[in-house]
């Protein structure tokens, strides 16, 4: 049996490490190390998960515990790599928890296909483990492969990693959509598989989603994909069309998000970088999206709808004044 390592990023995580680490060890799949890194927490996380680790030491799971000073989560889960000796890797946030057979799910699935990486969905939960959301994949559906882009719910083939130095990009903004399409771009053998063994834990007031509702130079998207595309091996991992979808979505996502609550300067500036970088890795995008782009198998309706009415009103020189207004409102 092929060893999983799992590596958890832990910060001022007390309230609910406990639950996380307690699914781990119910797992089905016995052969797992955990790596968990405290990121600086200033809360008694540190108490909490050794309580954890000595309360558990007759499950046959290998803890392995880090403690440094704060770097962020980009740089948590490099050094969760780094301590790593699995065959097998994946990733847990620290308020997050696992069905019981989800690791033997994604692990099967890798052995039996000799697949590089594995993509399952997730479950959007509550602080009840009410499911608000359940998103399947469809592992006939080739956007499956980049519909989520979180390093979770997954399980990476750990020698792709090490063979080819891919580590996270400490960066403010979208550091695992960086890690998960590099990864990608270094394999063909990629399956996705209709199961949802990870259950998220969403908080509206997330670090995640204040770090995109600000508009600022330390926060520009355009340094990571420009430095993607620099490492990106091949692009082929899926059809030329929906890369170009998904890079589109993915500004028109930004500009969006972070027009809230932006300064006029900046937000002007951020929109020209954005439209010329697409504009310089996809030429003429705009005229091919309006010409061929159908809803990709398994995108939400709503948000295909405001990706295309973006990329019209971008054609008809309406999408700044529009944008510009809802920075505005």
């Amino acid at each position: 049996m092929s060893l999983v390592s799992i590596i958890i990023p832990v910060y001022n995580g007390r309230n609910y490490i406990s639950r996380g680490l307690q699914s781990i060890c119910k797992q089905t799949y016995r052969d797992i190390e955990v790596i968990i890194v405290n990121d600086g927490a200033e809360d008694d996380s540190e108490a909490v998960i050794s309580r954890q680790i000595q309360g558990m030491s007759d499950t046959g799971v290998i803890f392995k515990y880090i403690s440094q000073e704060n770097g962020g989560i980009a740089n948590a889960r490099n050094r969760g790599l780094e301590e790593a000796s699995g065959d097998y890797v994946m990733f847990m946030d620290q308020d997050d928890w696992l069905e019981a057979d989800l690791v033997k799910t994604l692990a099967d699935e890798l052995e039996k296909t000799g697949s590089d990486l594995v993509i399952g969905g997730f479950k959007l939960v509550d602080s009840n483990g009410r499911i608000k959301e359940n998103w399947k994949l469809n592992e006939k559906q080739e956007w499956s492969k980049l519909r989520i882009t979180a390093p979770w719910g997954r399980m990476f083939r750990r020698s792709v990693i090490e063979d080819n130095r891919l580590r996270f990009m400490d960066t403010s903004i979208s550091e695992d959509l960086y890690f998960n399409l590099l990864f990608m771009s270094y394999t063909s053998q990629i399956r996705v598989v209709p199961y949802g063994g990870y259950n998220w834990l969403y908080h509206t007031d997330s670090e995640s989603r204040t770090r995109w509702s600000v508009m600022s130079p330390d926060r520009n998207p355009l340094v990571m994909l420009d430095e993607l595309h620099r490492r990106m091996k091949v692009r082929n991992f899926v059809r030329e069309d929906l890369l170009i979808y998904f890079f589109v979505k993915y500004i028109i996502w930004y500009l969006l998000y972070a027009a809230r609550k932006s300064q006029g300067k900046i937000y002007t500036s951020m929109y020209d970088q954005c439209m010329r970088w697409l504009q310089d890795n996809y030429p003429g995008w705009s005229r091919k999206s309006i010409c061929k782009w159908r809803k990709p198998g398994g995108e939400a309706i709503k948000t295909y709808l405001v990706v295309m009415g973006c990329t019209w009103m971008y054609k008809c020189k309406l999408l700044y004044p529009v944008l510009y207004l809802y920075h505005k409102i």
